[in-house]
């Protein structure tokens, strides 16, 4: 889960690796986290640390420190609500999944927030409390402690390096997957340090291996229909890992998302296509149309840039951001743009060539 603890001098932030596979829950968290920094509650819970420690034996010490994690984690929750403008549906969403990610049984773990105890009557208490806005949530200045479990995360921190580096991929072993994989492709397949970043995310933790497994899995379900729209338009077959990368090859509709289905188009640019996006019907859940529509808007996107690494970036951030990076920077290598900021989601173009090699080299799963 993600946390953030504080020591004189430093403020950090922790988060899952796995989150960076989700940028719009890696901000979220990110932004709940320096709540609690803004708040002070990372410098309170040395104090009541210390009340835990001289009156262990008192049951209400416990009792206070489980009332007050409850109240700073909701005096965060409503910040973000409400001066930071975060829609209720999109971190109540945010909230679910990083509550299943904790349900799922780990080697070694510490109990600890969501997966706590007490941690479902707090995640439904957050919850109807984000979609109640007349309720205001807000603590007392007792809110401004910290989780009692942070310190010992911080402290036991070093035991995950074993799991989140126990296969990773070298500078040498990503060159010469890219060798096997630019074999009889026309797809640019380069490694720099954000694709050796994104390949070992994916490859070289737990979570990232099971991200990449399942999704493969479900991609054997689609393949065969999406491998022929990809050749009617003659584009590379390596587009076939765009739907992992953007839905893990899940047909999701929008509640809480940007976009919708295997492709996550978003609502202008499904119209803009052909689909039918509105109160009755969504048609970007319709396999066969979002499949034909998107190949229709990559096929256009290559056409318009002549480069896969700008219509994979336009794909992501939209056409008229690559142009302004373009003509800010005076280059049409889609790494300098990036490079400038004009990048939509962190990483994306780096995990789409990430997911082409492992799509090329599928050793690397066994």
């Amino acid at each position: 889960m993600p946390f953030a603890f504080w020591r004189p001098g430093r403020y950090f932030i922790v988060v899952p690796s796995a989150l960076m596979l989700h940028p719009g829950d890696l901000a979220l968290a990110i932004r709940h986290e320096a709540q609690h920094h803004r708040q002070q509650d990372t410098k309170w819970l040395y104090f009541y640390q210390l009340l835990k420690a001289l009156f262990f034996w008192n049951p209400c010490i416990h009792l206070l420190e489980r009332h007050v994690r409850a109240v700073q984690e909701l005096a965060c929750d409503e910040a973000l609500r409400t001066r930071r403008k975060v829609r209720a549906p999109e971190y109540c969403g945010c909230l679910l999944r990083l509550a299943e990610a904790a349900a799922v049984p780990r080697p070694f773990e510490v109990r600890a927030g969501m997966s706590g105890n007490g941690a479902a009557r707090l995640l439904a208490r957050r919850i109807e409390a984000l979609l109640r806005p007349e309720r205001p949530q807000r603590g007392p200045a007792v809110a401004a402690a910290a989780m009692i479990a942070v310190a010992v995360l911080a402290a036991t921190a070093g035991l995950f390096d074993s799991t989140i580096h126990d296969r990773r991929v070298s500078a040498a072993d990503a060159a010469a997957m890219a060798a096997a994989a630019r074999t009889g492709s026309v797809f640019p397949i380069v490694v720099n340090d954000g694709v050796l970043r994104q390949l070992n995310l994916l490859l070289a933790t737990p979570d990232g291996r099971a991200y990449v497994e399942a999704s493969l899995a479900r991609m054997r379900s689609y393949e065969a229909l999406i491998s022929a729209e990809l050749g009617a338009h003659a584009l590379p077959a390596e587009l076939l890992v765009l739907p992992l990368v953007e839905s893990g090859y899940r047909n999701l509709p929008q509640e809480g998302r940007h976009g919708a289905g295997l492709w996550q188009l978003v609502p202008p640019t499904a119209r803009q296509w052909g689909l039918a996006v509105d109160a009755d019907r969504d048609e970007r859940l319709d396999v066969l149309a979002e499949t034909r529509a998107a190949t229709r808007y990559l096929t256009d996107l290559h056409r318009r840039f002549g480069d896969w690494g700008l219509a994979l970036l336009a794909y992501n951030a939209g056409s008229a951001r690559v142009e302004d990076g373009s003509r800010e920077t005076g280059s049409r290598d889609v790494w300098e743009i990036i490079a400038a900021g004009y990048e939509n989601d962190p990483d994306y173009v780096a995990r789409v060539i990430a997911a082409v090699l492992i799509m090329r080299n599928p050793s690397l799963l066994e």
